[in-house]
């Protein structure tokens, strides 16, 4: 059990992640077992089993998931510079991964049997502003 962060592409020029691996790696020191991934696609892409979509009009930026056997997943993906100014970086690093870190630690202490399928949260990025969906699947 441990904090696992991989690195999957280089970015673009142009591009970057909504926080440093550096800053994730400090917001993760308290897990004992997550899996914290950069780059594994360009662009987030709903799972074939989620029904009830949200419409996605900017950039998703970050993705959790907790599935039934109380593994979290964190999923970051590349976005253009030019889209994140940096009062949204700092909300990202002062907000919103605080409440990821809530919403991750509030999954972990439900009993297995509580989540059925997986839940999942994502931030999207339009304007500079930051939108929450809620998401879940079997």
């Amino acid at each position: 059990m441990s904090v696992k962060v991989a690195v999957f592409k280089k970015l673009p020029p142009g591009y970057e992640y909504a926080c440093s691996i550096l800053e994730i790696k400090e917001w993760a020191a308290d897990f004992a077992d997550l899996r914290i991934e950069f780059g594994t696609h360009k662009n987030f892409q709903f799972n074939s089993r989620c029904n009830n979509r949200p419409k996605i009009q900017g950039n998703v930026v970050v993705s959790v998931s907790i599935d039934c056997q109380l593994k979290p997943s964190l999923f970051f993906y590349p976005i253009p510079g030019s889209r994140y100014p940096e009062q949204a970086a700092k909300e990202f690093r002062e907000v919103i991964l605080p409440e990821l870190k809530k919403w991750v630690n509030g999954h972990l202490v439900d009993r297995e049997t509580e989540i059925i399928g997986t839940e999942m949260i994502l931030y999207e990025l339009n304007g500079g502003l930051f939108k929450m969906h809620r998401l879940r699947y079997l």
